[in-house]
């Protein structure tokens, strides 16, 4: 399977991911055959991804760390709780309810068992939902690579489970951000802006009274926005003001934000996200911390195109998990120019560079497959 770009130029293509609605429904079910019908449906419903199956990416598998059901699943619950949470007259949200707060418990359980389970994969990112969906998708997100990175650092269950609660509920005070700003295309009026960062307040303030939740989680909702230069927000602390297990969930939700499709702007590749976050560190994150959380991080995911620094295209088909920015790739012309499919294992291959990533189409256009 590939990873392309929804237009009508799927006409017949089979998807071969399930495709779900705003409502974490399924829209389209995988070998489902695309019609220009279906693809408006897919085009209405805000998704901008989605994989196929054909012959240019037989045999390639794309995955994540947890499962797509399980993915499905943490997103729905993530809703529902957020959902439930109402905004009072004064702008305060409600606190969480209790059997909301157990649920949060049960889906940190489950994605710290599933990540156990699959001890030594690499997190790749994965598109299953529309862009409506991304505030609740991005706090599942978040929570699982806030869990690989202290699985990296060594932290034991139970601070592991705290900081997972944090950064599962970091984006709770969103549900209170008033008109409908979250997924607004236009830029933002700085009196919008102000009301979107208040959402760390918004949350906070829904949690900081219960006392079933750590210090930890709640110092996450409040403070995960803050960076070591003091130029974050609610309060601009500086260097270790910000606790440690804050800076892992500020990292985590800076890579996802980048590395996702929403409604207003594309997803960065990862290399190029990873790349930011490097110059980042040097003032505004923890650079320790960044280096434990990219060993989990799938620089070049499999499905995806790349441009070899000797000019041919290849697709991704597996990474190297010890090697992640020199992945396995199905090349389709020798380096003659003749065409020829063939495999290059660019650990092996130490001569040869990803120069970018390009979108799949391109290499079946330029190499008319």
């Amino acid at each position: 399977m590939r990873v392309v770009n929804v237009s009508h130029k799927l006409h017949n293509k089979y998807l071969a991911k399930d495709v779900y609605d705003n409502e974490g429904r399924l829209l389209l079910g995988r070998n489902v055959q695309l019609t220009p019908s279906l693809i408006d449906k897919l085009i209405e419903s805000d998704v901008f991804i989605v994989y196929i199956e054909d012959q240019l990416s037989e045999g390639i598998e794309v995955k994540n760390v947890i499962s797509d059901e399980q993915m499905i699943h943490s997103v729905r619950s993530v809703k529902h709780i957020m959902n439930n949470i109402t905004k009072q007259d004064s702008g305060v949200p409600t606190m969480i309810r209790e059997e909301d707060l157990a649920l949060v418990g049960d889906i940190i359980k489950e994605l710290i068992e599933a990540l156990e389970e699959n001890e030594g994969a690499l997190y790749t990112v994965v598109e299953l939902l529309g862009a409506d969906m991304y505030t609740y998708k991005h706090c599942v997100n978040v929570a699982v690579l806030s869990i690989l990175t202290c699985k990296s650092l060594s932290y034991d269950y139970e601070l592991t489970k705290h900081i997972a609660m944090g950064a599962l509920l970091h984006d709770i005070g969103k549900a209170a951000v008033k008109d409908n700003l979250i997924q607004k295309i236009e830029p933002l009026t700085d009196q919008e802006m102000k009301e979107v960062h208040n959402h760390v307040i918004y949350g906070y303030d829904a949690i900081k009274d219960d006392i079933s939740l750590s210090g930890y989680t709640k110092q996450i909702v409040r403070l995960h926005h803050e960076k070591r230069d003091g130029s974050g927000y609610p309060l601009g602390l500086k260097e270790t003001e910000i606790p440690d297990f804050v800076r892992i969930v500020t990292i985590c939700d800076m890579f996802d934000a980048m590395s996702s499709t929403r409604a207003y702007k594309k997803s960065m590749p990862v290399y190029e996200v990873l790349d930011i976050l490097m110059a980042e560190s040097v003032f505004k994150l923890d650079p320790v911390i960044l280096q434990m959380f990219t060993k989990n991080i799938c620089v070049y995911p499999p499905g995806s195109g790349v441009k070899l620094d000797d000019g041919r295209f290849g697709l991704v088909v597996n990474y190297n998990k010890f090697s992640p920015t020199r992945p396995e790739i199905r090349v389709f012309e020798d380096n003659l120019g003749n065409m020829n499919v063939s495999h290059i294992d660019l650990q092996e291959e130490r001569t040869l560079f990803i120069e970018k990533t390009v979108a799949t189409e391109i290499i079946k256009e330029h190499y008319k497959l």
